[in-house]
C-alpha cells in the first residue's frame, strides 16, 4: 500500500494483477481514482481471478454502472457481461446500433 501526501492510505493494483496493465506503471494507478479504467481493463484482458478481485474491490453496481456506460468493451466481452451480470445489453452503450455503426465508420476509413 502507498500513501499520498495527506497521510491517507491508496491502495494499488496486487502484484498478480498488474500484468494486465502492461502499458503503465501499476504502482501508479490509484484503485479508487482510476476505478473506471481497472474495471474495464480486467473485465476485458483479464481472467476468473482478476473478475473476482475486482468483485470484491468494487461494488457489484459499480462494475454494472461501468459495463453499461464503456466504450472500451469489446462486443464479445460485453455480451458475456451482460449475460454475466443480467445487464439488458440494450443498456450498454458498445452494443448499440448507433454506436457499433459510428465505430465502424471510423475505423473504415
Amino acid at each position: 500500500m502507498s500513501y499520498n501526501s495527506g497521510y491517507m492510505p491508496v491502495q494499488t493494483i496486487p502484484p498478480d494483477i498488474a500484468k494486465y496493465f502492461w502499458d503503465t506503471d501499476p504502482a501508479q494507478v490509484s484503485i479508487q481514482d482510476n476505478k473506471k479504467y481497472i474495471i474495464e481493463r480486467l473485465l476485458e484482458y483479464g481472467n476468473e481471478d482478476s473478475l473476482h478481485w475486482v468483485e470484491s474491490t468494487y461494488s457489484i453496481q459499480n462494475v454494472k454502472e461501468i459495463i453499461q456506460a464503456s466504450r472500451f468493451l469489446s462486443r464479445k466481452s460485453a455480451i458475456f457481461y451482460s449475460l454475466y451480470y443480467q445487464i439488458n445489453p440494450e443498456d450498454i452503450l458498445c452494443l448499440q446500433k448507433d454506436f457499433l455503426n459510428k465505430h465502424r465508420q471510423i475505423w473504415q476509413r
